[in-house]
């Protein structure tokens, strides 16, 4: 996360996917599912939103439920930057409940902020 803090984006997403490969290799899920929200973080400033969709699924089916909210939310901030806003904002809504529903807060601004950005992001055209 360093790497992100500093903006080295390519860094950054290097890291985090080795990150996400050695909890993988070593077959812990709580390692697994840190490492693929800390990459859901990275990934939003440097993948394509297809790309953090399918590391947003990947937590969900990994993931406790702390973790789950995370993936719903980060998911959700995919779906509305591909244009589809309402199901995206639906998600990322969830995501800060459930997120709130565990007693963290460390993390409430940061998400209320992305899902600002989404609702003004316009719908795709049919």
């Amino acid at each position: 996360m360093t790497c992100f803090c500093l903006r080295y984006l390519d860094q950054a997403r290097i890291r985090s996917e080795e990150a996400v490969n050695e909890a993988r290799k070593v077959g812990s899920a709580v390692s697994l599912a840190y490492a693929l929200t800390q990459a859901c973080t990275v990934d939003r400033e440097s993948r394509s939103p297809e790309e953090l969709q399918a590391r947003a699924d990947a937590l969900i089916a990994y993931g406790f439920s702390f973790d789950r909210t995370f993936g719903t939310f980060w998911r959700g901030l995919a779906l509305a930057k591909i244009g589809q806003t309402a199901e995206g904002i639906a998600q990322l809504q969830a995501g800060v409940e459930g997120y709130r529903e565990t007693g963290s807060v460390q993390n409430v601004s940061i998400m209320l902020a992305a899902l600002a950005e989404a609702e003004g992001m316009p719908a795709a055209s049919t």
